[in-house]
């Protein structure tokens, strides 16, 4: 009865007495997600800002895995005018649950901010990482928009046309990576377990090796020994390049 309370505080933005018809079923059952949530939400909206900020903090210590609490951060040092800080935690949310953090309100945040090209790059490549490379497309696309002169988009969307197989196009984007910036970060990804391996494995890839996988695809090893040795000069132990 109680949720059912808070619920409906809760859609008729009442959100102090959301949260404090909330409390007592997150209390009994902290890791249910949905209740956890709504409650965060409702704290953030409903609360003063100092007791809001030391809701978040002390809830931090004790889930850190839970994606409200840092979105809930981000929003108050933004509110506080720092959004240096704010987009730390938006990030570290949007790497836990990037559903989540995608409200409405945010994404207009995103649209008027200079930090969201890097917000969009992290959804790019968490959602690539959860294989869903029509969503992963749409966010280095934004990013690409907004901050046409950085390389991480570009980096993003040639690992994707490189596993659409559109292997030519994949290779302009990464080319163009790197012209913006000869030594992007590497990316973690996982391999599906071929020949020799019985297993998913995690891999780490640069676009530079990526670029000469892709030569060797297009049947010029040349070139790809030379993105394969600039690689080694960069990084002498870069697994996918030895």
């Amino acid at each position: 009865a109680a949720k059912g309370l808070g619920l409906s505080y809760y859609g008729m933005e009442k959100f102090s007495y959301a949260a404090k018809a909330l409390k007592m079923p997150y209390i009994a059952d902290p890791h249910q997600e949905e209740t956890a949530y709504i409650l965060d939400w409702s704290i953030l909206r409903g609360w003063e800002i100092n007791d809001a900020k030391n809701y978040f903090k002390q809830s931090l210590k004790e889930y850190p895995l839970r994606a409200s609490l840092y979105m809930g951060m981000g929003w108050i040092h933004y509110r506080e005018g720092n959004p240096n800080l704010a987009v730390e935690f938006f990030l570290k949310a949007i790497s836990l649950d990037p559903e989540f953090a995608l409200s409405e309100e945010f994404k207009e945040v995103l649209k008027n901010e200079r930090f969201g090209w890097q917000v969009h790059n992290r959804l790019g490549w968490t959602y690539y990482a959860k294989k869903d490379y029509q969503k992963s497309m749409e966010m280095f696309r934004i990013s690409l928009k907004h901050q046409p002169n950085k390389s991480e988009a570009r980096k993003g969307i040639g690992y994707i046309l490189f596993k659409m197989g559109k292997n030519q196009m994949a290779a302009r984007f990464l080319d163009e990576c790197l012209r913006i910036n000869p030594d992007p970060n590497p990316v973690i990804e996982e391999s599906n377990g071929q020949e020799e391996a019985v297993a998913p494995y995690k891999l780490e890839t640069t676009a530079r090796t990526k670029l000469g996988r892709i030569y060797l695809l297009l049947n010029n090893p040349q070139e790809a020994l030379v993105q394969f040795i600039q690689e080694l000069e960069l990084r002498p132990e870069q697994p996918d390049a030895l």
